[in-house]
């Protein structure tokens, strides 16, 4: 075997062995490169489900607040309807000589507890914060009984004077 030959036998040989090498480097390379794109790609399915998830919550939220304003407003409507009926039952007992100022005191009680709930109601509707949430929920409906408790004492004061 001349030289030459030997040589290019040890190349032969070898250049598999070199070859598999970098072959070796280059998966090891995009393997890493994989690795960290899965991250990535984790990363940003993780905070795109937050996202979505904090959506939902504010969905199902406002979907409560909005039952609730409902539930409010219904209540404000049907107290103003009682109102009515008694300053009409007032005037007609004031018609008749029979006195009814306590009763139109409570019935002005009622009325101003009335403005005072709606504008608790409109605050609520544009609250953000559920702490606020909360807090004007309580103040609506603690509205809502100093309206039925002036309407009761109304009515009874009105009964008693009949």
């Amino acid at each position: 075997m001349t030289k030459i030959s030997k040589y290019m036998l040890v190349l032969v040989l070898a250049l598999p062995v070199a070859v598999g090498a970098q072959t070796r480097d280059l998966k090891v390379d995009t393997r890493a490169e994989v690795r960290t794109e899965v991250k990535a790609k984790v990363e940003t399915g993780k905070a795109s489900s937050t996202e979505r998830k904090m959506e939902r919550m504010d969905e199902k939220m406002k979907m409560r607040v909005g039952i609730v304003v409902r539930h409010f407003e219904s209540a404000i409507e049907r107290f103003e309807n009682i109102l009515g009926r008694l300053d009409s039952r007032i005037e007609k007992f004031r018609a008749r000589g029979a006195d009814v100022s306590e009763s139109a005191r409570f019935a002005a009680e009622a009325r101003e507890k009335l403005g005072e709930a709606k504008v608790d109601l409109e605050a609520f509707v544009n609250a953000s914060t559920t702490v606020s949430l909360k807090e004007l929920h309580g103040e609506v409906k603690t509205h809502l009984r100093a309206i039925h408790e002036a309407l009761v004492n109304s009515l009874r004061a009105l009964k008693a004077n009949v």
